[in-house]
This record gives C-alpha cells, structure tokens and sequence, in this order.
C-alpha cells in the first residue's frame, strides 16, 4: 500500500514538473514567434512602400518628373528607386516615411494615387502602382534592445522548458505505453520546427524522416537486446507451438503473413507467468527465423527464460547479442547518412542537371532522361525478380490445402486527372486466402501469382476469385527452404502489361535525352 501511494506521489510530481515545462515551453516558443512583432510596439516612424512599373517608357526622365510632382503634391518625406530596367519596362519602388503605421500606409496610397495621374498628364505610356497595405516599423534603440532581449531570452526559456519535462516525463509516463516518450518527443520537435525553421529546413526534414526513423528502429532494437542481455534467467516450458497468421490491411490489397505463435511458462517468486515474445524486437512475417521457431520452440521444451527483474510478467526466450550492438549503431549512423546524402542530392538536383548537362545532346531535358530512366531501371529489376521467383516456384514440391476466403474487396484510390479533380475512386482487388500444411505446421498465405498487385473493376476481381471459391481443395506451391512463403499459380501476372511499362519508361528516357536527335 505505501509503495502505491509512494508512486502515485511520483507520478503526480513528475505530472506538475512536466506540466510546468509544457507552458514554459509554449511561453518560449510564442515568445520566438512573435519577437519581431513586439519590437515593432517600441518603434518611433515608420515605412510605407509603393511598387511601380512603366512599360514602353524609354527613359527615366517622365517617371522622375511624376514622382518629384507627386511628392510635392501630396508633401510627403519619399525616395523613389528605379530597381531595372530595359527597352520596354522598368521596375521601380517609392518608400514613405511616417511617425504611425497608419500614416505611412495613407501617405503611400496617396502618392501612388498621385503619381498615377502625373505620369498620365505627360503623354502616352502606362504606369501600373500599387501601394503595400502594411507598414514596416524602422528600428531604434528601443526595439533593437527588445528584440535582442526576446532573441536570447525565448532559447534561455526553451532550455530549461526542456529540463523541466525531462525530470517531470519519468515519474508521469509510468502507466503509458512504451515508446509514447518518443512520439511525443517527435511530434513536438516537428512542430517546433515547423514553426522555428525556414521552409527548405522543414522540407529537408520530411525528406529524411523516412531514414531516419529506419535508423530510431535499429538503436531501439539494439538497445533492447542490450538491457534483455543483463536479464536473469527463470526455468520455463513451451505449452504451445505453432504459426498464426498476421494481417495488414489500409489504402491497399489486404496482406497475409505468418508468423510463430509461441507460449511458455515460467516461475518467478513462486508466481507462474505466461509469455509470448521470442526475442527483442519484431519478426518479419513469413522470414525463415519466422519459419524456423516452431521447430526450435516444440510443445514440451525445457529452458531458460530470462525475465525483466523490475517487471516478471516482461520475458523472452532468446537474449539479446550485445557484441553486436555496435554493428547496429554503425548500421544506423550509415542510414542516416544515406538520408542525408539523398535529401542534398534533390535539393541541389538543379547543379547536378547544369553538371551533366554538358554530356547531352543540345535540346536534352536532363531531368526528364533521369527520372525515367531510374525508373525504368527499378521496373526492370522488379519485373527480372518476379521472373525468376515464378521460375523457381514452377520446381517448389506440392501441398494440399483449402481456400479459407475468397472475395473481391474494395478500397479507395486517389484518381489523378483534369476529370477526377483529384478525388478517391474505389478499386477492387481479388484476395484469396488459403491454408496448408507442411511437416505438421499450418500456414496461410493469398499470393496467386508473382508480380505486381493490381486493382481494377468489380467485374474482374469478381472473376478471380470466382475461379477459388470457399472451401475448394486446391494444390501449393510452396518454398522448401522456407515453407511460409507459397503461391497458387507459379508464374509472373500481368508480364506484359509489365513489359510493356518498362519499355514506355526506357523510351521516354531516350526521348528526352536527346539521343535520337543525333541521328
């Protein structure tokens, strides 16, 4: 009972310290956010602007002489800057400088008022100006002191904002599920620096987000092989052995895959527990490790279960290989990298085009030839990978088995086009799960055939699947190395529609290379 009262204490603790640091935070990012906007409260004059252009105007002569006549008109404090200018146009800008915002803003809607009738008294042409509708403060003392003392004080605050949540997260995130400090850590930092960072930093972010979290999974897998590694061991015995089946569904085609379902008990303090993990991390369904388990782990084993010492329920059957940690961290750092070097290579695209520009004919578009090409390239690497699973498939050995659920399903599919206007379409999709057996496992699998999936009308996914009803006795193929992986029809669907994509993605990659211009 005090233990309990002693952690709800802590938890409550770590929650006020937390919240603290949360509304500090708010507070330093507000205080960031708007640190320009407060130096403007200090400011003694300020800048109004008007844009102007004159087309077919030669010389500087007319619009000079409508500005000099607009100022003195309307008696305001200006500057006019002619920014360029050729034959047939020139840019020009007109600065107002008044004590109020509102002023400045009124004194440059005037004089561009002004200035538009001048220029026309003077003979034919035209002049476009257009007066902004916001003033900008100029700086003094005062707003310079203020806006030093938000630019140093809102990071200060944001410094110990973040302390205060990492002394107040641990006490308080007792209870939550684990990983929920990283999602929150995450979400925070993406909207810090959404709000913090310039608009390529942002986009840079995204572009590696994806490596990023690849490399966040493999520290965090290592990281829980070395804390299972320091687990004692308890004696425990599988009750139960075999492979269930993992299904993912979203946007796409339903997937099914097995994996091992392993149960084991094991004593700890006189208290039986029950546990279900193998190892530290996640197993990819249908692998060989996948595979293997239920042989390894048979119904009536006996061994060592290492337990986590703070937690008994929290076991595994295999413990981590810290000697291999480092490995992983290299492996993250490497992914990261990778990200790095990707998100510089689109981002300077334009001096990787201007760099080979050179090696093409006159008339190339390089970035053109480039897309298509990489991805003619990868169809052409899926669809020899296809080729050659079907082709090893056709000598997998046989099993019997039976269709467990044959049905067209729908999903939603944006549709891309000046007709669809961008919105979601539903496609079909044939799924046809089937079960088998080998060397007394059971598995499921709904892959038909190799090859790309593909969605289209009701009528043809009805009449796939019609072709396996429910309940029909059919034959597999299946992989002798790794029976998880099978197929109903070994071969490659849809080859030439596949063939016919690689050789339109190599064409247009010639055409806009230039090549054939050489002819």
């Amino acid at each position: 009972m005090r233990d309990e009262q002693g952690a709800e204490e802590k938890r409550r603790r770590g929650g006020r310290v937390l919240l603290a640091g949360v509304a500090l935070a708010i507070l330093a990012l507000a205080a960031w956010s708007g640190r320009g906007w407060v130096s403007s409260w200090f400011a003694s004059s300020y800048e109004g602007s008007v844009s102007i252009l004159t087309i077919d105007e030669p010389d500087e002569t007319r619009l000079n002489r409508a500005f000099e006549q607009a100022r003195l008109t309307t008696q305001t404090d200006a500057k006019l800057t002619i920014q360029d200018a050729d034959s047939h146009f020139r840019h020009a800008t007109v600065t107002v400088t008044a004590p109020t915002a509102a002023q400045a803003i009124a004194a440059a809607k005037a004089l561009s008022d002004s200035m538009t009738t001048a220029f026309g008294d003077g003979g034919p042409g035209h002049i476009s100006t257009e007066a902004r509708r916001v003033a900008d403060p100029l700086p003094n003392g005062a707003s310079e002191t203020s806006l030093a003392a938000f630019a140093f004080g809102a990071p200060l605050a944001g410094l110990i904002a973040l302390v205060l949540i990492l002394r107040g997260w641990p006490g308080f995130s007792q209870d939550l599920p684990r990983g929920s400090g990283l999602l929150a850590g995450t979400s925070a930092a993406l909207a810090v620096a959404i709000v913090l960072l310039p608009g390529w930093a942002v986009m840079a972010l995204f572009g590696v987000s994806f490596f990023a979290a690849l490399a966040g999974k493999i520290v965090y897998n290592a990281r829980l092989a070395e804390t299972t590694a320091l687990w004692p061991s308890a004696r425990g015995r599988i009750v139960r052995s075999g492979m269930r089946t993992a299904r993912r569904s979203g946007t796409d085609a339903p997937r099914v895959g097995n994996v091992p379902s392993i149960e084991y008990v094991y004593d700890v303090g006189g208290v039986e527990y029950r546990g279900h993990r193998i190892r530290a991390g996640d197993i990819i369904p249908d692998s060989a490790e996948a595979t293997a388990a239920p042989d390894r782990y048979r119904v009536g084993r006996e061994g060592p279960v290492y337990y986590n010492p703070v937690d008994p329920k929290d076991a595994v059957l295999e413990q981590g290989a810290p000697l291999r940690t480092t490995t992983a961290y290299a492996g993250a750092a490497a992914t990261l990298l990778i990200g790095a070097a990707a998100v510089v290579f689109f981002m300077r695209i334009g001096d990787v085009i201007a760099l080979l520009q050179p090696y093409f004919p006159e008339g190339a578009v390089v970035q053109g030839a480039l897309f298509f090409g990489a991805a003619g390239l990868l169809a052409l690497v899926i669809l020899v990978s296809d080729y050659r699973q079907a082709s090893a498939a056709a000598r997998w050995p046989k099993a019997q088995g039976t269709v467990i659920a044959s049905v067209a399903e729908a999903h939603k599919q944006l549709a891309h086009g000046s007709g669809s206007g961008g919105s979601a379409v539903t496609m079909w999709s044939p799924v046809v799960e089937f079960g088998y057996s080998v060397a007394g496992n059971n598995y499921h699998s709904a892959r038909i055939a190799f090859g790309p999936a593909v969605s289209g009308s009701k009528e043809w996914a009805e009449a796939v699947v019609a072709r396996y009803p429910k309940g029909l006795n059919i034959v597999v193929s299946y992989n002798p190395t790794n029976p998880a992986i099978a197929v109903l029809e070994p071969r490659v669907a849809f080859k030439w529609l596949s063939l016919a994509i690689v050789a339109g993605l190599f064409g247009a990659a010639v055409f806009f290379s230039g090549i054939w211009r050489l002819g």
